[in-house]
Formats: structure tokens, sequence, C-alpha cells
């Protein structure tokens, strides 16, 4: 076998497979009160991917998410609800398309709302549930969209 078959051969070989998860963490906070539908945030890879002896994907490396769906706290204790798709990780210059989604909910004050509720509408109308919140370094699970051929860097003459 010549040397161009084998490098083909080994290129063919290393392909990051569609499903492959991929950890990641927020980067800051995202909530109900300062992100709204369509606003994108960033997530950081926590652990390295690796195909074969190859790292194909570092840790530290940026991922982008995206607010879905959106709902505030509202009146009655009716809690705020958030609803991110994973976009992608950017590794050199290119984006990997990732699968996933999470929803993350405030704590309901249904219970005292209604209680109150009966006193008097108007305060149990006071009475807010809790905003939705993904605080900073929460851990979220990406997977890869479709398989990626990878190509090995030459070692060499």
């Amino acid at each position: 076998m010549t040397l161009l078959a084998a490098l083909l051969l080994a290129a063919e070989a290393l392909v990051l497979k569609a499903g492959t998860p991929v950890p990641l963490t927020t980067v800051g906070d995202v909530s109900t009160k300062t992100h709204r539908q369509g606003d994108r945030f960033d997530l950081e890879v926590s652990r390295d991917i690796v195909v074969g002896q190859h790292l194909v994907i570092p840790r530290g490396t940026r991922g982008l998410a995206e607010v879905v769906r959106h709902r505030a706290r509202g009146p009655f204790g009716k809690a705020g609800m958030l609803e991110v798709r994973l976009l992608h990780v950017a590794v050199g210059g290119r984006n990997i398309r990732l699968d996933g989604e999470a929803r993350h909910k405030g704590e309901s004050a249904a219970v005292p709302a209604i209680a109150t509720g009966v006193i008097t509408a108007a305060i149990g109308a006071v009475i807010l549930g809790k905003s939705a919140r993904i605080p900073a370094g929460t851990a979220v699970t990406g997977y890869v969209h479709r398989d990626l051929p990878l190509v090995a860097a030459a070692s060499g003459d």
C-alpha cells in the first residue's frame, strides 16, 4: 500500500459521529429577567472530545445557544420559564452544529397566590412567581448533529 493510500484510508476512518455527546457549561447567567426569545448566549466545552488519538474539540472551546421560548413570571404565582436550544461549537473557524435543548422553570408561588386570591383578588395578583434562571456554570450536553469527516494532519515528509 502506498503512503498516499494509507493516508487516505486513515483520513476516511476519522469521523466525528452524529450523536457524539459534547459536555458544555453556561458561561454567564441566563434568566427571564435578562434574556428574551431569540437572544443568544455563550457556552464552553467542559471536556476534550477525542476521535481515535486526535483532539477534535478542545476543552474551553466556545459554543452558542439560543433562547427559543421565554415566559416571564406572572401574577398569581405563575413561574417564569426558559427553553433553550444548543446551536454549535466553533472549532478552527468551523461551526460544528449541535442538537440539544433544555428547559428551566422558576418556582411557582401558586398556592400562596390562590389562598390570598380567595381573600382578595387584588392581593393575589401582586404575588409573583419566580423568574427562571440558568446559573453560570450549569452543565448541559449537546450532541453532534451529523457525521463530520475529519482530516488528520500529515506528520513529517
